[in-house]
């Protein structure tokens, strides 16, 4: 997303945006980060860039219903936003 001004770091502050449910919520672990093809990927990065794909654990300050991507595709689609301006997308891998 182009709208990444500031790259992610742990206990960055966004709002999780599920169906038309939207929660505040804390990245709190940043597990790897793709390379690019055919690349292994980086384990525990200090940061995501704008255009990297990452993999990352995010705490809600609500308990909310998600299905993970391989059970029920729909449910699992997830937004990232910060003031009001979406930072990243992505799909629920596990829970």
């Amino acid at each position: 997303f182009q709208a990444l001004a500031v790259p992610l770091l742990n206990g960055t502050q966004v709002t999780l945006h599920l169906q038309s449910f939207h929660v505040p919520a804390t990245i709190t672990k940043l597990i790897s980060v793709e390379q690019g093809e055919g690349k292994p990927a980086k384990l525990k990065p200090r940061f995501v860039r704008r255009n990297q794909t990452a993999t990352v654990e995010i705490t809600t300050s609500a308990t909310i219903c998600v299905e993970r991507f391989d059970d029920y595709r729909p449910l699992s689609r997830v937004l990232l936003r910060q003031n009001g301006v979406t930072v990243a997308a992505g799909r629920v891998t596990g829970l």
